[in-house]
């Protein structure tokens, strides 16, 4: 099997990505936004997370997670090796499948993520449809998509059957809770250049700052501060890669006293200065 390795610009138009990463391959992946991803750790360890959350990575085990580009994958022993599965949730809306799993699926918010320590039957089973999701997705044969689509379904439904929560007779709808962190996201994404703190997100959404920082953590595992400063980092990786600005001008847009302290809040994300992020996207290409 090929070691495959993974961008986050380079997943920006692509709905569907399957990849078997070994210990380098996962530890140079820059996870885009904005999209789903699935984990089989087949062997070996390792750890993936922010500064504030950190889950260690087994073999045998299944993870689903909501990605998030200052999530970082770090830690991996020599003989690790994964499958990884990487989707956006318009994938499933453009499938011709109608079933409720689906549609569950499709609302479902995984603001934490999903683990699932797998007996030996169910890895048998999970491993054998991620192996046939491998091949069939590096094998552009006749009704490629289709297949493609159905094995992804297929795979669902047998998460479904050791996952309660995602059972096709439980439908999921966001909680006042949820509801009140998305309404939060949505105002993250709109004014970020403009609102750094808390406290103006909570008065437009007429609650306090203590009341939004607690129910952020409880439904994302992360604080509210950090979802502010992903936005923003989101936003300076889109202009390093796909615009001619200087970091000084970047910096500038983005509301940074100087050069200097937008490299180092970049540095505390992605591990990597601006200049040096460049440089590994580039190469990467």
């Amino acid at each position: 099997m090929q070691n495959s390795l993974l961008t986050a610009h380079k997943f920006m138009d692509i709905q569907f990505r399957m990849l078997f990463c070994n210990k380098q391959s996962m530890s140079e992946m820059l996870l885009p936004d904005d999209c789903f991803a699935f984990f089989l750790v087949i062997k070996g360890t390792g750890q993936f997370g922010t500064d504030e959350s950190v889950i260690k990575l087994l073999p045998d085990h299944l993870y689903i997670v909501a990605t998030d580009p200052i999530q970082r994958l770090f830690g991996f022993s020599e003989d690790f090796q994964s499958y990884v599965i990487l989707f956006r949730k318009t994938f499933l809306t453009n499938t011709f499948i109608n079933e409720p799993l689906v549609e569950n699926l499709i609302h479902y918010d995984f603001g934490k993520p999903e683990i699932f320590e797998l007996n030996k039957g169910n890895y048998m089973e999970i491993y054998q449809l991620f192996d046939r999701l491998y091949r069939e997705y590096h094998n552009h044969k006749l009704f490629h998509e289709k297949m493609l689509t159905l094995q992804f379904v297929e795979l669902l439904f047998e998460i479904a059957r050791i996952n309660e929560p995602l059972s096709a007779n439980t439908p999921i709808f966001p909680t006042r809770q949820q509801q009140l962190v998305n309404k939060f996201k949505l105002l993250v994404n709109e004014f970020f250049l403009v609102k750094r703190t808390v406290k103006q997100y909570a008065d437009n959404l007429f609650v306090t700052a203590k009341y939004l920082g607690e129910v952020v953590k409880e439904c994302t595992g992360l604080t509210a501060l950090h979802i502010i400063h992903a936005r923003i980092f989101q936003e300076a990786q889109h202009w390093l890669l796909h615009t001619n600005l200087s970091i000084k001008e970047i910096a500038e847009k983005l509301k940074f006293d100087t050069s200097a302290h937008f490299s180092r809040f970049f540095k505390h994300f992605s591990g990597y200065n601006p200049s040096e992020f460049q440089r590994n996207a580039l190469i990467m290409e």
